[in-house]
């Protein structure tokens, strides 16, 4: 139970964190083209290693619920999950977000890397913890 709370607190507080933080990504993008230029890759250094740090957060969040589940789900359906989780991020990062946001590969590849090498650790982890 208190698990189940803590996660669902950490959610809460990193969708209100997360919203915050898009809210202002886009003002700043919209404040760029009105000057008459266009929001690049490195719009601040400080945003997208703030934005890298929501990504790595929002990977635990994801690592916590997939451990959570594996007290009511077999091993092979959480490793499962865990990889189609992956690859919508890879989707999400290569298709959707270039398609519908113009955003640039680079920031694709950094995206992807962020929110996948932390569940793929732990998948690894738990694949290697059940062959032993």
């Amino acid at each position: 139970m208190k698990n189940a709370l803590f996660i669902l607190v950490a959610s809460a507080v990193f969708v209100i964190v997360a919203l915050y933080f898009e809210k202002t990504y886009v003002a700043q993008g919209a404040h760029a083209c009105a000057e008459g230029g266009t929001p690049t890759l490195l719009l601040c250094w400080r945003e997208v290693l703030v934005r890298s740090v929501l990504h790595l957060v929002g990977s635990f969040v994801i690592v916590l619920l997939l451990h959570t589940s594996k007290n009511f789900l077999r091993l092979s359906l959480v490793l499962s999950l865990g990889i189609v989780i992956m690859l919508y991020f890879g989707f999400q990062e290569f298709y959707i977000h270039p398609v519908n946001y113009d955003q640039p590969f680079f920031k694709s590849v950094i995206d992807f890397l962020v929110w996948n090498i932390p569940i793929g650790v732990y998948l690894v982890i738990q694949a290697t913890k059940a062959r032993t």
